[in-house]
Order: C-alpha cells, then sequence, then structure tokens
C-alpha cells in the first residue's frame, strides 16, 4: 500500500510539474508531431483545481474533469453549480465512481454500484459522461469489462504512455486536423482534440 501511494504521489508531482510548466508560458515547439495530442486531467473534484481551470479558460484550452459523484457538494470538492459552470466553459466532466474506492479490491457487485451509479449521477446532473478514470489506476480485466458494460466508451490510468484498452473497443484513429488548433483568447469554446473516434 505505501508503494501504491508513493508511486500516486510521484505521478501526481510529475502532472503537477507538466502542469504549472505549461501554464507558466514555457512554449511548446512550433514543429510538434502531426498528431500529438495533449489532453489535461483532474481527478477528484478538488475544489482548488478551479484556479487550473480559470487559467486554462484564460488560455482558452479545456480540461476532463474525473469527479467522483458523491464527492460533489461537500467540503472543498467542486459543488454541482462548479461542474456546470466548468461544462459551460468547454470542459468535460468525467466518471471516477462514486466514492474513490480501489475497485480491483471490491466484489463485482459493488464495482458495477460505484462505477455505474457514479455515471448514472453525474448524468442526472445534465453532463455526457463518456469517460472514466481508476481510482488509484487499479484495473484489471473484470473491472475494465465492467467500466465497458456500464456505458464509458474510454478509460485510463495513471500517468502511463501505453494505451489500455477497454476489452472489445477501439484505440481512436488519428488524423490531421485541415488548419492548425490554435487556442484563441474568446474563441467558440469547441474542445481541441485532435483525435475522432
Amino acid at each position: 500500500m505505501t508503494r501504491r501511494v508513493g508511486v500516486r504521489w510521484a505521478a501526481v508531482g510529475a502532472c503537477a510539474a507538466m502542469v504549472l510548466a505549461l501554464l507558466s508560458g514555457f512554449a511548446m515547439p512550433a514543429h510538434a508531431a502531426a498528431n500529438t495530442v495533449i489532453t489535461l486531467t483532474f481527478d477528484d473534484g478538488n475544489a482548488d483545481q478551479l484556479t487550473a481551470a480559470a487559467t486554462l479558460k484564460n488560455l482558452g484550452l479545456h480540461g476532463t474533469y474525473f469527479v467522483p459523484s458523491g464527492w460533489v457538494d461537500q467540503p472543498s470538492y467542486f459543488t454541482s453549480a462548479n461542474l456546470q459552470q466548468l461544462f459551460a466553459d468547454g470542459n468535460e466532466i468525467a466518471g471516477h465512481t462514486v466514492t474513490h474506492p480501489d475497485l480491483v479490491t471490491l466484489t463485482s457487485d459493488e464495482v458495477t454500484r460505484q462505477v455505474c451509479n457514479g455515471r448514472v449521477a453525474l448524468a442526472n446532473m445534465g453532463f455526457k459522461v463518456t469517460s472514466f478514470a481508476y481510482p488509484f489506476a487499479s484495473l484489471d480485466p473484470a473491472v475494465q469489462t465492467i467500466v465497458k458494460n456500464c456505458g464509458f466508451n474510454s478509460a485510463r490510468g495513471l500517468g502511463t504512455f501505453t494505451a489500455r484498452t477497454i476489452p472489445g473497443s477501439r484505440l481512436p484513429k488519428p488524423f490531421r486536423p485541415p488548419t492548425p488548433m490554435t487556442p484563441r483568447p474568446g474563441g467558440s469554446g469547441q474542445h481541441m482534440d485532435a483525435v475522432q473516434p
């Protein structure tokens, strides 16, 4: 357990350093690979992520916020109003269970309850919830199958460069956009993803 916590905090630190570098003016080279996609993701629905959300908005960027539905409107976490504003600003609201348990330690019925009920609760708030993040990046084939059966079309672990797919799903096909996707202040709010399903 101690190793898992240490690995998690190391990954969180590395992600935070990358986001800070991006947000502090570190310029990416203009000659980036044609099919490069960078996603900015935030886990757990912590209220202090609203600062990063405001910075992203000012830069014309968007993120994906993986939210445990049972933590919404709890102290130190996003409120329903926060989630509505994040979504209105062009961000994705995504599933992260009801209470953020380590799914591989649970019974199949409890995994199903955590994953499916978390998605339904967010959908009932008006969000189209299609992406999922495994709490603690903990998964196995049985958990992956339940995530797919609950209606998610993508899922991720924590900070890996290796794609893991839900059994029976397809990886997205990269494409070259017809025009460069440059963030513009006051833009239309459209996502800048360069990947189509």
